[in-house]
């Protein structure tokens, strides 16, 4: 009867600490680069992220990065949103990474930042 008597309060103690416990969930980090607007994130398979460069003396080592990051940009990686498009775009200043609803300007292609963001945007399908 003791023991009935012990587990019945180990159990109402329980219940009315669980009962007051108020879980909240902070705001997660977006990660790196700006927003963009809803519509400039539909350039293409999200998932993708494209590296648009002004100057082309910095398409190999993007390509690089790119490479080393997610492999050769087949057509099958891009069709699964997995793919570091890296394309060349005179009106860009530097160079411009864009992922599904981010974006982020860098002047060189070794940028910490530039690995960041594409390391963080490769493969996600929404704003998560």
């Amino acid at each position: 009867m003791t023991i009935v008597l012990c587990l019945a309060g180990v159990v109402g103690v329980l219940a009315f600490f669980n009962a007051r416990d108020e879980a909240t969930v902070a705001e997660q980090p977006r990660g790196p680069g700006e927003d963009l607007p809803p519509l400039a994130d539909q350039i293409e398979t999200p998932g993708n992220v494209f590296l648009r460069a002004g100057d082309g003396a910095d398409l190999p080592e993007l390509r690089a990065l790119g490479e080393e990051l997610a492999g050769e940009p087949t057509d099958a990686l891009r069709a699964t949103g997995q793919a570091v498009v890296v394309e060349q775009d005179i009106s860009v200043d530097g160079i411009e990474a864009i992922a599904v609803g981010s974006s982020l300007t860098v002047q060189e292609p070794d940028d910490p930042e530039l690995e960041e963001f594409v390391s963080f945007w490769l493969g996600k399908t929404d704003e998560e």
